[in-house]
């Protein structure tokens, strides 16, 4: 008959706490913690240089090169014709250049898949103590928030900020000549409206009086000679002499 053993709950119970000790304390910490929502990987640098150490820039792209040239402080368009170059670009270029980054290296030597068998792009940098880096472009990731880029002597293949690549590329579709500064309006005075005067035309009738036949008056030396009136002598009546 076997003997009931109320210890062995207890002794179970204990394992299993120490278990659950041993697990918070040596295995938890070795698990790699789940990646926030929206964080970003990290970036490493795709090279080591200084913007100011950047003194030629070339891209091809297609049919059209571009080549800009820093000489001491002021940078100048060589191709695709010499020229005066947009200061400010080209520094905010250089900038973006030196710090440019790879979110992600991948080893892989099959370059059809990410469009570097046919690049986009080739970008050649020249640097002050005469060194000359390249950086084939490729195609961009499906998302579009990449593109995969190749350097020279580096079989991997890195995943670069499109906004970066964007602006190199847009270095050959759009030379970075200064823009040309648009004229101001003139102003131009505008005189007040006057009434408008509606030009009479007043016909003036020319009226030729007609020739009247001149009466030349004729003078009448007609002479009145009076006529003599006669005299009439009262002829005496004789009385006559009453008979006795």
């Amino acid at each position: 008959m076997n003997q009931r053993k109320p210890w062995l709950p207890t002794v179970i119970l204990l394992g299993v706490a120490i278990l659950v000790i041993a697990f918070s304390i040596w295995i938890v910490p070795l698990l790699e913690k789940p990646p926030e929502g929206g964080a970003q990987p990290t970036l490493a640098p795709l090279w080591e240089f200084d913007s100011s150490d950047l003194v030629q820039i070339t891209v091809v792209k297609g049919l059209q090169t571009t080549t800009v040239e820093r000489s001491g402080m002021a940078w100048q368009v060589v191709a695709p014709a010499p020229g005066e170059a947009d200061i400010i670009r080209l520094y905010n270029l250089a900038d973006m250049i030196a710090n440019m980054a790879s979110a992600r290296a991948l080893d892989s030597a099959d370059s059809v898949v990410f469009g570097l068998d046919e690049p986009t792009a080739t970008v050649t940098l020249g640097l002050q103590d005469g060194t000359t880096l390249t950086l084939e472009i490729g195609d961009q990731n499906p998302s579009l928030t990449y593109y995969y880029v190749q350097k020279e002597g580096d079989s991997r293949v890195h995943l670069v900020v499109a906004s970066t690549i964007d602006g190199l590329l847009d270095l050959a579709d759009y030379p970075p000549y200064p823009a040309t500064p648009t004229p101001l309006p003139s102003i131009v005075e505008t005189p007040e409206a006057s009434p408008e005067v509606t030009p009479t035309v007043s016909i003036t009738e020319t009226v030729t009086p007609e020739t009247s036949s001149t009466l030349t008056p004729t003078t009448s030396t007609r002479t009145l000679t009076p006529t003599k009136t006669p005299t009439t002598t009262p002829t005496k009546t004789p009385t006559p002499t009453p008979k006795p």
